[in-house]
């Protein structure tokens, strides 16, 4: 069985847990003129905000792939009319099966409008770590 810690470290960034050296070489591949990266980040400091503005930018694109995932939904259920349906909970019980299948189109709104604020609260955070 997984500890929660165990659970919660599984999802972290390499780029988090790593060493200053192997974020640096990490880094310095990913990037042009990466074998500047080691003259730039000479002080904690530097590798702190980097390692925060990396994350951050990390977030972004994960909410944009979340946000592009919800849409395909959304748009998949509009246009095949593909919503999940409500069984009565008698129904499900006798089934042994849950209360409605797939997503409804409530539960794909909602998740839009939760990644859309993620979104901006993480565009926010990016543009006062860029100030």
């Amino acid at each position: 069985k997984l500890s929660v810690q165990m659970f919660k470290s599984t999802f972290v960034p390499q780029y988090l847990t790593v060493s200053d050296r192997k974020f640096k070489d990490i880094l310095s591949k990913a990037v042009p003129d990466g074998h500047k990266i080691y003259e730039w980040l000479d002080s904690a400091e530097k590798l702190k905000s980097t390692r925060q503005l990396t994350h951050t930018f990390n977030m972004m694109y994960y909410f944009k792939l979340q946000q592009e995932l919800w849409k395909d939904y959304f748009d998949l259920s509009m246009t095949e009319g593909i919503w999940a349906p409500r069984v009565l909970k008698s129904e499900a019980k006798q089934h042994y099966t849950c209360v409605s299948y797939g997503r409804s189109e409530k539960l794909v709104e909602q998740r839009q409008k939760t990644i859309q604020h993620q979104m901006n609260r993480t565009n926010h955070e990016l543009q006062q770590q860029l100030i």
